[in-house]
């Protein structure tokens, strides 16, 4: 059983999140926030470090803007809250969408895209199958609560 929170981490979305493009209903907001964020890391990858130069063979659009969440329980109740934007490569922000990555990506960019998790988190090919089942796991919990989300984050800019 992986007991560590890796350096790149996989993040699946509750369900009833799913959707909506933050980027896209917040757009002065989100190119705000995402082009203090690639400053703020020196425009590099605040995982592994990388710039996701154009041309990545995964993604060939340069860094990208993730968002952060927090999340809080209240028994079935539970408030998924925008904290901050990250710049990620095309590669880390891949690996934190695994599940999304999966569904539109070809097997070989897939598998790329897996083996690049193993290296930035110093793991054995045997270690993802075991976080991945622990963050499905989760997720599947995740899925039976009742979300609201706490956007304020945008108001504020």
């Amino acid at each position: 059983m992986i007991t560590y929170e890796p350096k790149l981490s996989i993040e699946l979305i509750p369900r009833p999140l799913w959707g909506e493009s933050l980027a896209k209903r917040y757009k002065k907001a989100w190119d705000k926030l995402r082009v203090e964020a690639y400053a703020n890391a020196d425009h590099k990858c605040e995982i592994c470090g990388g710039t996701g130069k154009i041309g990545s063979r995964i993604n060939p659009g340069g860094l990208q803007a993730h968002e952060v969440w927090e999340y809080t329980f209240d028994g079935p109740n539970a408030v998924q809250k925008l904290v901050r934007l990250i710049a990620l490569c095309p590669e880390c922000h891949g690996c934190k969408h695994m599940g999304r990555s999966y569904k539109v990506m070809s097997r070989s960019a897939f598998l790329a895209l897996q083996v690049h998790f193993l290296i930035v988190n110093d793991m054995r090919p045997e270690d993802i199958s075991e976080y991945q089942a622990q963050v499905m796991e989760q997720w599947q919990y995740h899925n039976s609560l009742n979300w609201t989300q706490d956007l304020s984050l945008f108001l504020t800019v």
